[in-house]
C-alpha cells in the first residue's frame, strides 16, 4: 500500500474515533441533563401554563428554585422528554398535558398542581438558578 493510501486510511479512522467519542459523550451529557433536578415542561400558546409563568413571575419563584424550561408544542425533543418522565411517574400518556413538573422522579400536572409545588419548594428553601431550553 501507498503511503498516501495508509495515510488516508489512518486519517479516516482517526475521524471516525473522533466522531464516535464525540457522539457518546453527547449522548451521556444528555442523559445527565435530562435527569437532573426539576423541569417546568411548557406550550406557549398554553393559557394555564401562561398562568403558571405569571404565577411565577409575579412570586419570583425562578429567583427562589432552580428549575430548567422546556417547551414542548415546538420542540419534539422536548416532548419526548416530558412523555419519558411521566413515563417515569406511570402516567399514560393520553391523559399527558402541560403544563407539567418533573421534580426528582415525582410529577405534577395541571396549574394547581405546579403552583402547589412550587410554592412547597420555596418554603423548603429552594436555589437561586433557571435554565431554558
Amino acid at each position: 500500500m501507498s503511503k498516501i493510501k495508509k495515510s488516508l486510511l489512518m486519517a479516516g479512522i482517526v475521524i471516525i474515533v473522533v466522531l464516535l467519542s464525540y457522539f457518546t459523550w453527547h449522548k451521556m451529557k444528555g442523559s445527565a441533563e435530562d435527569d437532573a433536578g426539576i423541569i417546568f415542561f411548557y406550550g406557549t400558546e398554553c393559557s394555564h401554563c401562561q398562568a403558571v409563568e405569571k404565577y411565577i413571575a409575579d412570586n419570583q419563584i425562578d429567583q427562589k428554585v432552580s428549575f430548567s424550561k422546556r417547551e414542548v408544542s415546538s420542540d419534539s425533543k422536548n416532548a419526548n422528554l416530558m412523555v419519558k418522565k411521566a413515563m417515569e411517574c406511570n402516567i399514560d400518556t393520553k391523559t399527558l398535558g402541560i403544563p407539567f413538573m418533573w421534580a426528582n422522579g415525582k410529577c405534577y400536572m395541571g396549574d394547581n398542581e405546579v403552583e402547589n409545588f412550587l410554592n412547597e419548594e420555596v418554603k423548603k428553601g429552594g436555589s437561586n438558578q433557571q435554565e431554558q431550553q
